[in-house]
């Protein structure tokens, strides 16, 4: 067969015969496959081929993460959502798919199916799957390994002018939301230390304070639900408090929400950003996935408060589509969740970001390449849905009203008459 008739006749195939596939067929693809061109002729890769059971419970495992969390945990980095002609295209591609597959646009039941088939290997009865070494991989890319991170000196530290000590689980964040400086900047992925690591590093600190406070300093943790499962049960022996941040999701896993507050788990933080759609669409950049969550948001903080975990529920001010009517949204919010504390910031476009990029390009960055205006509570652009007086007087305002004793007391009231109902 000539290139340019392979090329012309190059079909992407999403549906599959349940035949079994001769080893000897398979042995003949990987043969070729293997004569692909690698830089410097270093051949880095290594392939699984998987078949049966285990490519079956690869695919309930993958549907399971999927209809749990709604985000992909995927090693290698992404491009992120597509913006301006690009997402147009990949619009009008998918229309086109769905077209084809006699899937209605509003069909958001057969839409997400056929997006389920993608993580179900389109039932094909075989998967090979190519893996790389991530020693050869373009460093710009690549991860720090926290297994090679060095054990932190807490012997130089005096416990008693601290409340609480850190020790790093994780690196990096799964979700791409614009504002976001910390993932973006630290690490193109996600990734966890050494299970052992952690518990040697635990330990290292209950050596210098017997009964310590720890905040696990990650921002996101257990992403990565098997990984944080091994390690909560290794902590559980541990005996000590401690806090974390982590998104949203935690709260449709009740195994991992009893096995944190076991492990002796507090308080989590978790960025809700806002308490209403408004502003919500294009936050995250991969798939939107906070917005999807909003309408979840009510019940996911009653279910990880009702199971001993208090939540900081963390709000930005100011989105695109925020409006003045937000501040009132978050007060309410907070009170008809009582949530156990809250946190609120202004969206702040750090140099560096999707969102500073957005906002350069429209013209609205009021200080741009200040790095003293990115204290989060100032604010350094033009916003879209009132002016910049108003969203920091309604920050102002709303402050008063959500940290003024009475609303505190009112709002962990409500959570313990909450648990001693359950």
């Amino acid at each position: 067969m000539e290139f340019q008739q392979l090329v012309f006749e190059r079909r992407s195939i999403r549906g599959y015969k349940p035949n079994p596939v001769p080893r000897e067929v398979l042995d003949e693809i990987i043969e070729v496959a293997a004569q692909s061109p690698s830089s410097m002729n270093t051949q880095p890769w290594h392939v699984h081929v998987v078949t049966g059971d285990v490519l079956d419970r690869i695919r309930a495992g993958n549907t399971e993460r999927m209809l749990a969390t709604g985000k992909p945990d995927r090693e290698i980095r992404g491009h992120g959502r597509y913006e301006g002609e690009h997402r147009e295209r990949q619009k009008r591609v998918a229309a086109q798919l769905f077209e084809a597959a006699g899937i209605g646009w509003d069909d958001k039941a057969q839409r997400q199916d056929w997006t389920m088939r993608g993580f179900r290997q389109f039932d094909a009865p075989v998967s090979v799957i190519g893996c790389i070494d991530r020693a050869v991989e373009d460093m710009t890319e690549s991860y720090f390994d926290l297994a090679d991170a060095p054990m932190p000196r807490f012997e130089l530290l005096d416990p008693s002018r601290y409340n609480r000590l850190t020790v790093q689980t994780a690196r990096g964040c799964p979700h791409k939301c614009e504002f976001c400086a910390s993932s973006i900047t630290l690490t193109p992925g996600y990734t966890t230390k050494p299970v052992d690591k952690v518990i040697e590093e635990i330990r290292a600190i209950k050596r210098v304070w017997d009964r310590p406070f720890i905040e696990l300093a990650d921002d996101n943790s257990f992403a990565k639900r098997g990984e944080a499962k091994e390690l909560l049960r290794a902590m559980k022996d541990e005996g000590v408090r401690w806090f974390t941040e982590c998104d949203v999701s935690i709260a449709s896993d009740p195994e991992l929400i009893d096995l944190m507050r076991a492990a002796g788990c507090r308080q989590v933080l978790i960025g809700l950003e806002s308490p209403v759609e408004d502003g919500m669409a294009g936050v995250e950049r991969n798939n939107d996935w906070k917005l999807r969550q909003v309408s979840k948001y009510e019940r996911a903080v009653h279910d990880i408060q009702s199971r001993g975990v208090t939540v900081i529920g963390c709000f930005v001010l100011g989105l695109d589509g925020h409006t003045p009517g937000v501040f009132d949204a978050v007060a309410d919010f907070a009170d008809r969740t009582h949530l156990y504390d809250v946190q609120v910031t202004v969206q702040t476009p750090f140099p560096g970001t999707p969102l500073y990029e957005r906002l350069d390009r429209a013209g609205r960055l009021t200080h741009p390449g200040r790095w003293d205006r990115c204290t989060l509570f100032d604010v350094n652009y033009e916003p879209e849905g009132m002016s910049a007086a108003e969203l920091r007087a309604g920050l102002h305002d709303l402050c008063r009203r959500l940290y003024a004793p009475d609303a505190v007391k009112a709002r962990r009231d409500g959570y313990h008459r909450a648990r001693r109902a359950k």
